[in-house]
């Protein structure tokens, strides 16, 4: 057995022993009686007798996170003096607690992630893609909250690995491939339809075992807002949600950021920020109309006024007002969207009018992560990710939508 492989074995052993510790004893400390809000029917602690068709099912989640680096060598502060950030994507297996080893492993989830890092300094660190695998475990779940803890194990790829003569000053990590170690706490609130809500922190490691030199390891404390959704598990003979046929009137919070702009001096050192109003009519069962405004602050333009790369005098506006009108299609949960709207980003330099398209994904009645490209003079000019609140669904209720179809 080779040096790495060793090492990558023995942490990996200690890893997810330990989860298992920790998981054991905070089921216990909670009691064998306790279900979660989602496993619920009609009051009942025994899933069999309430008829479920599913002894587990699928939850999907979704990770923003941003925080810094904790550095044990003085010669690694020029690597990480900028905020590092990540995004994740998660796909998990839920057990229901049907059997004794379930409870008293307090439910335990077993997830596979997909993490994209944003390390430090671009210069030198850049980015690494984390491939791994994770268990939960619950000290404690209600019908509305959970704290639960989390680590993880896996593969991180760092394409600006350490180069003699290249980035030799990058002393953190020595391969292009190192072992991905994350602890997690979270604290989760269930809302409707399945979707929960969390708040973590989290504690990353990356290193290559001292496989190659030099090996320094990457270590980094998060803060991170959790959103997932759980694919539930139906009565017999139960329809499943949602309808096909929009609502005749929506009206729409969204909140993204951009992971893309082209024409900014020295490339995007921070994601704008964005919050988005929108309305939609429903004019047919599968299409509606309707507009939407966007109100940005761009974060690496205010960055670059600070390092002194631009004048604080720039035409370089922040921030700024885009109002866009179009029309959006209900096909199931996939909601493809094409506007066309004024961009006030950039006017003075720039071209006004953008087109915007989108695609959003109905996870609850009332959520809807999304993912929309703005362009102009057919080049894009932003790639905006994030997720979409429904006011009038998240209000009214079932009765009130039923009626309106």
């Amino acid at each position: 057995m080779s040096s790495f492989t060793a090492h990558v074995f023995f942490e990996g052993i200690a890893c997810w022993a330990l989860v298992v510790l920790v998981g054991v004893n905070g089921a216990r400390v909670q009691g064998a009686d306790t279900l979660p809000a989602v496993f619920r029917r009609s009051g009942s602690t025994d899933a069999t007798r309430d008829g479920l068709e599913q002894k587990s099912f699928w939850r999907v989640g979704y990770s923003a996170s941003r925080g810094a680096a904790v550095v044990a060598k003085e010669r690694m502060l020029p690597l990480v003096e900028e905020v590092p950030w990540s995004v994740g994507v998660h796909v998990s297996r839920d057990a229901l607690p049907t059997s004794r080893w379930a409870r008293d492993l307090g439910f335990p989830s077993l997830s596979f992630s997909y993490r994209f890092i944003r390390l430090g300094a671009d210069r030198a660190l850049g980015y690494a893609h984390c491939v791994y695998s994770s268990y939960r475990f619950y000290f404690l779940r209600r019908s509305w909250l959970e704290v639960s803890s989390n680590v993880g194990v896996g593969l991180g790829f760092l394409p600006k690995h350490y180069r003699r003569g290249t980035v030799g000053y990058n002393s953190g990590v020595g391969s292009l491939v190192n072992v991905y170690l994350e602890a997690q706490v979270a604290l989760s609130w269930s809302l409707a339809g399945g979707v929960t809500f969390g708040v973590a922190g989290e504690y990353i490691h990356l290193s290559n075992g001292s496989f190659r030199m030099p090996n320094s390891g990457l270590n980094y404390l998060f803060g991170t807002l959790l959103l997932s959704q759980a694919l539930l598990p139906v009565k017999r003979g139960e329809a499943r949600w949602p309808a096909s046929a929009p609502l005749r009137h929506s009206l729409c919070v969204d909140v993204a950021g951009s992971a893309v702009e082209r024409g900014v001096p020295n490339g995007l050192r921070y994601p704008l920020c964005a919050v988005s109003v929108s309305y939609f009519y429903a004019v047919a069962r599968r299409v509606a109309v309707g507009a939407l405004a966007d109100v940005y602050w761009d974060f690496s333009l205010s960055h670059e006024v600070r390092q002194g790369r631009l004048p604080e005098q720039s035409v370089w506006r922040m921030p700024t007002v885009s109002v866009f009108a179009g029309c959006r299609m209900h096909l199931g949960r996939l909601m493809p969207e094409v506007m066309l709207g004024y961009n006030a980003y950039q006017v003075q330099k720039d071209f006004p009018f953008a087109l915007r398209l989108g695609l959003r994904y109905r996870i609850a009645p009332w959520c809807e992560p999304f993912v929309a490209v703005v362009t102009k003079k057919v080049r894009a000019n932003h790639i905006a990710f994030g997720v979409g609140v429904d006011l009038f669904e998240s209000f009214r209720g079932k009765e009130h939508r039923d009626a309106q179809h």
